[in-house]
């Protein structure tokens, strides 16, 4: 999360549908955490290069979200490159 907060300083952290969800007018993420991952939720599509770099990586991803598993360290600079989609 703080990884969110210093990405998007601007998004107002909030708790919805009971995830910890950070807004800005349209704009958000959230986060919800699964037995083997946690996934990284974003209110845009996942352009091209993001999606490329989490396969070359080996994350799984759908049309606006990257999954990390929690056996792996997270992925800092891949995290950075999807919030800068909704920053």
């Amino acid at each position: 999360m703080q990884l969110i907060t210093t990405e998007l300083p601007d998004f107002e952290a909030k708790i919805k549908w009971n995830l910890p969800f950070y807004q800005r007018d349209k704009q958000y993420v959230s986060i919800a955490a699964y037995k083997a991952h946690v996934s990284l939720s974003i209110s845009a599509d996942l352009d091209d290069a993001t999606l490329a770099a989490a396969k070359a990586a080996g994350y799984p991803t759908g049309q606006k979200r990257l999954n990390l598993p929690l056996t792996q360290p997270v992925p800092t600079a891949l995290v950075q490159q999807v919030l800068q989609l909704i920053a």
